[in-house]
């Protein structure tokens, strides 16, 4: 069995010259530190993308599950999966060098697909010791094995006002997310300004679609597909934007 033996973080290493990713696009944090004697608060500013619905089973040695590909997007019933989508999540829409996804990536995922069915699992370190199978699809492979291993894919639906005038995803469609976190439905995946990758987040409180601010705990870091560089904040105005706008206090 090929194991991963890194599961990358999704941040990536503090000393690389760039991040990996570029969520809050260019919005600097705002950040304030308040000290108790028990505990420490951080409030900051940020937008809520949608809060979390379903939630697969962790993908333990490198098994992706029927509910991961249901998450995904694709099943039996699905009229037109986006299988750009699934290919790109599966990877973190990155390479192995940090780098946007190559149209090799594309081409091995349309040649394995065919062979696999969303009904059904599906283990990553045996389809990649698969006799004859060819570099560039072990390659893709291998990347999908990094990333997936001891992660969770999950749906999120959006719930803010704000976003509802101005949907990120079409109607009828989810975001979907990816994690190592105790992810549960009722969580919340939030950009934090000045912050490179989605969180997600654990209200003490449960939300009203338009709170202006959010309590919780930070559950962890997580990948959510097309929301990795900025394009949640592509196109909106001043106003839509303070509109988006939550104070976040993480305890």
């Amino acid at each position: 069995m090929t194991k991963s033996i890194h599961n990358h973080g999704f941040v990536g290493d503090p000393d690389a010259p760039s991040p990996l990713y570029f969520a809050s696009s260019d919005l600097k944090a705002e950040v304030k530190l308040t000290f108790n004697v028990n505990f420490l608060t951080l409030a900051t500013k940020g937008i809520v993308l949608g809060m979390v619905q379903k939630v697969s089973g962790k993908m333990t040695n490198g098994t992706i599950s029927s509910t991961c590909w249901d998450i995904l997007g694709w099943t039996n019933t699905a009229p037109n999966p986006d299988f750009n989508r699934v290919c790109r999540s599966l990877v973190a829409d990155r390479d192995a060098g940090g780098q946007k996804v190559p149209i090799s990536y594309i081409q091995a995922f349309n040649r394995i697909r065919k062979n696999l069915s969303p009904a059904s699992d599906a283990c990553v370190p045996d389809l990649i010791n698969e006799e004859s199978q060819p570099v560039f699809v072990a390659e893709y492979l291998q990347r999908v094995n990094d990333i997936i291993w001891e992660r969770k894919f999950f749906s999120v639906v959006e719930c803010s006002e704000a976003e509802m005038k101005q949907p990120l995803v079409r109607p009828g469609e989810h975001l979907i997310g990816l994690t190592s976190g105790d992810v549960r439905p009722g969580d919340l995946v939030c950009i934090l300004f000045g912050c490179s990758v989605p969180l997600v987040i654990s209200p003490f409180f449960r939300s009203k679609l338009f709170d202006t601010k959010v309590h919780g705990k930070l559950v962890d870091e997580c990948f959510v597909y097309g929301m990795m560089d900025g394009e949640a904040f592509q196109f909106k105005s001043d106003i839509i934007l303070e509109d988006m706008s939550r104070e976040i206090i993480l305890i």
